[in-house]
């Protein structure tokens, strides 16, 4: 099973990519990834990934509403200082799991586009890349810092580890996003991630580009029966 998601805007073009992983399948076990975007009356963008944890016995629950939190909280952080966003966003999560916070555990990557600045987040493994004016940016997970514990949006979780980076940015220049949950970010090394935002660049004016991205990831089940979920924004000049 798989969604395929594509929205044409004025100024932006945004695809979604959300296939269920092969050991989900096999084990009627529904797709755990969640995805959304927003844009509010500001002309702000909201785009976020989440990944369900599968050892949580309301991970999809968790993923849903950590898409939900971010995307509602869009216009309340366009001021706010790194520190004061992710206490925002863990804030409005709980809020909308109630109690039993560590049933909904699930990783997180999301990005905010404001006027004059990007806001790259996320916690736990999966990547937000962003191509802009003053190059590529990128958070993800290195390959060495894997280990068998996955660090997720739950009842705890070290302060260390939920990342958050703003970058100023010009808003006449184009801006190409991609976020991935890690199904598909673990099969990207450190320089394949650093050249895939160049190469989704160029790729995306392919007429035929939705079906060859849609190939490309259902290809990635056979490396790993993850979920995976790939969503793509390219935002024009404003």
């Amino acid at each position: 099973m798989s969604d395929v998601i594509i929205k044409e805007l004025d100024t932006a073009r945004i695809m979604v990519l959300s296939v269920q992983g092969e050991n989900h399948k096999k084990n009627g076990i529904c797709n755990q990834d969640s995805y959304s975007f927003l844009i509010d009356d500001l002309g702000n963008y909201a785009f976020v990934v989440a990944d369900g944890v599968s050892t949580c016995k309301l991970a999809k629950e968790g993923a849903d509403k950590a898409c939900e939190a971010v995307c509602n909280m869009l216009s309340d952080c366009v001021d706010l200082t790194e520190d004061e966003i992710k206490q925002k966003i863990f804030s409005k999560w709980k809020s909308l799991v109630g109690k039993n916070w560590s049933d909904y555990g699930t990783t997180v990557n999301f990005l905010y586009v404001y006027t004059d600045r990007l806001v790259m987040g996320k916690i736990g493994d999966g990547a937000v890349i962003v191509k802009n004016g003053e190059g590529s940016s990128f958070l993800y997970e290195e390959p060495e810092f894997y280990t068998s514990e996955t660090f997720a949006l739950g009842e705890s979780i070290p302060k260390q580890q939920f990342k958050i980076a703003s970058i100023k940015h010009d808003k006449l220049q184009p801006i190409l996003i991609i976020l991935m949950t890690d199904g598909i970010e673990k099969e990207l090394n450190s320089e394949k991630i650093a050249e895939f935002p160049d190469y989704i660049d160029l790729a995306i004016e392919n007429p035929n580009f939705v079906v060859e991205l849609t190939d490309w990831v259902f290809s990635l089940n056979k490396k790993n029966g993850d979920d995976k979920t790939i969503l793509i924004c390219r935002i024009e000049g404003r």
